[in-house]
């Protein structure tokens, strides 16, 4: 399997790479699964207006990542939303939709609503 999403990395199609992630999240091992959120992360903007591709295949590798151990899950956390930062606010907030039930199980409801409240405070700064 390590193989298979190192190689994902070199298809160009982002529905193809987004699919093909979707089709391996219940295969992937759990010492795997940072490396495929990582491939993940790298999936552009497919273009289409209410999709985002690349939150489909981070929404479908939280389903694996619900069973990491805490301190597992905090580190692809960060690493996650390290790599997300770069990309266009817009997409963020995809992304972040996508990945909320984890800081949901991380820190609990006060993470989720603090997380909401600092991205209302962001909006507002830079419209």
């Amino acid at each position: 399997m390590q193989r298979e999403i190192d190689r994902l990395s070199s298809v160009d199609s982002v529905d193809e790479r987004s699919i093909a992630l979707r089709a391996f999240a219940p295969h992937i091992s759990d010492a795997l699964l940072g490396r495929a959120v990582a491939t993940a992360c790298t999936i552009s903007d497919s273009g289409y207006l209410y999709e985002s591709r690349r939150a489909t295949a981070l929404a479908a590798l939280f389903g694996r990542l619900r069973t990491m151990p805490s301190a597992d899950l905090q580190r692809v956390w960060r690493d996650a939303l390290h790599a997300l930062a770069g990309h266009p606010r817009g997409d963020l907030f995809w992304d972040l939709a996508a990945l909320a039930p984890i800081p949901l199980r991380l820190g609990g409801a006060e993470a989720v609503t603090e997380m909401i409240c600092t991205l209302v405070r962001v909006q507002r700064w830079w419209p």
